[in-house]
């Protein structure tokens, strides 16, 4: 069974939806704050993935929308991954100078999709430094 409650100790932001993916806890929130122009909100998507201490992968090549902006320690060789979907052409209902008007308005299958990219990336690079030892 996946080990939810330690993922969303980590967090700040309440989840929306959770599952697994190959056996790593995953979880998608939903960021809520005040804008210039009214109430804004992005999703997030999150991981709990294992990070022995003789593996060294390299938390930039993971690959995922925006890249990973969220690394975190959860204790017991795991941390937390993340990303979120408030880039410049991301919708979130801010209204920034230039931006587009064609932002992309993600749904939580999209974000779940990219959170499952996420951990396959990730468990890609674990396989490449385990066979590299």
């Amino acid at each position: 069974m996946a080990d939810f409650e330690r993922l969303h100790a980590q967090l700040t932001t309440k989840p929306v939806l959770d599952f697994e993916y190959n056996r790593v806890p995953c979880t998608i929130t939903k960021m809520h704050t005040d804008g210039l122009n009214g109430p804004v909100s992005w999703f997030l998507g999150y991981a709990l993935v294992d990070s022995p201490k003789f593996i060294n992968v390299d938390i930039d090549d993971v690959c995922v929308h925006g890249g990973v902006t969220f690394d975190k320690p959860a204790g017991n060789h795991t941390h937390v991954i993340g990303f979120d979907c408030a880039h410049y052409d991301d919708y979130t209902g801010m209204d920034f100078a230039g931006t587009s008007f064609d932002q992309h308005h993600w749904t939580l299958d999209e974000v779940k999709e990219e959170a499952i990219r996420m951990v396959q990336s990730y468990l890609d690079l674990e396989a490449k430094e385990l066979s590299n030892e």
